[in-house]
């Protein structure tokens, strides 16, 4: 009967120690993109669309930019400011000039960081499908200081689970947040992707 309790006991033990070892654990502030580098400033350069759709994404660099500055105090160079520079340096940003043209950038407008996005994803129709690679750039040395890259398919669960949950702390404030509304209105669901991805790792 000892015997009997004593491995209970462990097998307690053991079990209790792998759900510890395979349980979620959420990124805490000091492994944050933002806390982690000591970033003070950053350029958010234009996102350049790589995926097959080609439908218009000029807002989504926007949208990303103000979801930033309400999670982090830090100094935005907004993209609006990045795309005149563009236009009047005449830069046309593709994938084989975006990392070098964005140094130039974080120089001319004196900021630590520039974030560069490539769009890998895109579906504006119902389900939606958004996917987003991002690289935060160092502008003194080059060095690629983070990357991340997420797709949202939202006609996957876990997807679903995360636009109810947005959805509903949004609507307390704003009718419009409604979960279906999202669905059914693109700008809404990138802003509630950029939402997610920020939060997560920024």
């Amino acid at each position: 009967m000892k015997k009997l309790y004593i491995l209970f006991i462990i097998i307690v033990i053991v079990s209790g120690g792998l759900s510890c070892a395979y349980r979620y654990q959420p990124v805490i502030p000091e492994e944050r993109i933002l806390y982690k580098n000591e970033v003070n400033s950053i350029a958010v350069v234009p996102f350049v669309n790589m995926a097959e759709g080609k439908g218009d994404i000029r807002n989504a660099t926007e949208i990303f930019s103000s979801e930033l500055a309400r999670f982090r105090e830090v100094n935005i160079v907004h993209p609006t400011s990045v795309a005149q520079y563009l236009y009047e340096h005449n830069i046309k940003l593709d994938s084989s000039n975006i990392t070098a043209e964005a140094l130039k950038i974080g120089a001319f407008f004196n900021v630590d960081t520039v974030i560069v996005g490539t769009i890998t994803e895109y579906n504006s129709f119902f389900p939606p499908i958004f996917g987003l690679s991002l690289l935060l750039i160092e502008v003194d040395t080059g060095k690629i200081i983070a990357s991340r890259s997420e797709v949202y398919d939202s006609s996957f669960n876990y997807v679903r689970n995360e636009l109810k949950t947005y959805a509903s702390v949004k609507k307390l404030k704003d009718s419009l947040y409604e979960e279906d509304l999202i669905l059914h209105r693109f700008e809404l669901y990138i802003r509630f992707v950029c939402h997610q991805i920020i939060k997560k790792y920024f």
